[in-house]
């Protein structure tokens, strides 16, 4: 079973403490890559995503975008007073009074404003880490579905791509007898307007020579050969996009042979429709993982 590289998914949750919602989204890549957009106040999960994602997927640029939209009553800010400072404070403008006859101590705005009396209290997002770690697991997954689904549709198209490009080099396997036949007829009218008799040995030496250079067996047979081992590969359950891909090299470069060998117009044409047909099958691998 052949996975896609590309595919989206989105997932949100939501309690008491806010609104999460993850999007991730992946495409082609020849190796994995990630990219991540987290809240400040929820870094801490990137390392857990990261590894979530290594432990999942082997190929692919995968974006992952998590939003977090605290409750109502979370979104105020809470504010807590350093006791500890303020009793220095007030002590010291005591103090300082007592020097100073006629200075009055400061009044509690004026102590507020002084640096650090109040700080921000940290609220406690234990529980949101865990929910958006949770939530992140479950839309990875929800990705690797579609990605599945994906992949099993690119599978019947290869299939049906494979099933034409063996037709055509069967076809052009039938058609090489009768090429022959007409480049012997050829060559035998050739040699009667400059030979009153033709040597039938002189003809078959000729025609010997001529078929060596002719023969494509071999390369139909290697043809026919990769398109059965691209229908075994993809019917694995493993990471299979490369050695695909290395199967459209070698699938091109018989195909670009038997078109350099050939002269016939009729043979041409066929191996022109299988190097359409293998251009459109390396495009679609490209997306396989």
């Amino acid at each position: 079973m052949i996975s896609s590289m590309t595919a989206f998914s989105r997932e949100q949750y939501q309690d008491s403490e806010g609104d999460l919602i993850w999007e991730v989204r992946s495409v082609n890549h020849r190796y994995l890559e990630m990219s991540m957009v987290i809240p400040n106040e929820l870094r801490a999960i990137e390392p857990v995503i990261r590894e979530h994602i290594s432990q999942r997927l082997q190929r692919g640029k995968v974006d992952c975008i998590l939003r977090y939209q605290p409750a109502g009553d979370k979104q105020i800010v809470e504010l807590q007073l350093n006791k500890p400072l303020v009793q220095m404070l007030h002590a010291a403008s005591q103090e300082i009074a007592q020097i100073w006859d006629g200075i009055h101590t400061p009044s509690a705005l004026t102590i507020m404003r002084w640096p650090r009396v109040l700080q921000e209290k940290t609220p406690d997002l234990n529980s949101v880490r865990d929910n958006a770690i949770i939530l992140f697991k479950y839309t990875l997954e929800s990705l690797i579905s579609t990605r599945i689904r994906e992949g099993t549709r690119l599978e019947s198209v290869l299939r049906a791509r494979c099933q034409k490009l063996q037709q055509h080099a069967l076809d052009i396997r039938a058609a090489v007898p009768k090429m022959l036949a007409n480049i012997r007829q050829q060559l035998q009218d050739k040699l009667k307007e400059f030979i009153t008799q033709v040597d039938p040995l002189r003809l078959e030496q000729e025609m010997l020579l001529l078929i060596q250079r002719l023969d494509i067996e071999e390369e139909i047979d290697r043809i026919l050969a990769h398109l059965a081992e691209i229908e075994r590969v993809i019917t694995q359950d493993s990471i299979v996009g490369r050695r695909l891909d290395f199967l459209m090299q070698e699938l091109n470069r018989e195909t670009n042979t038997v078109t350099s060998k050939v002269g016939d117009v009729a043979i041409t044409y066929r191996a022109v429709d299988m190097k359409v047909l293998i251009e459109q099958m390396r495009e679609q691998i490209q997306n396989i993982e």
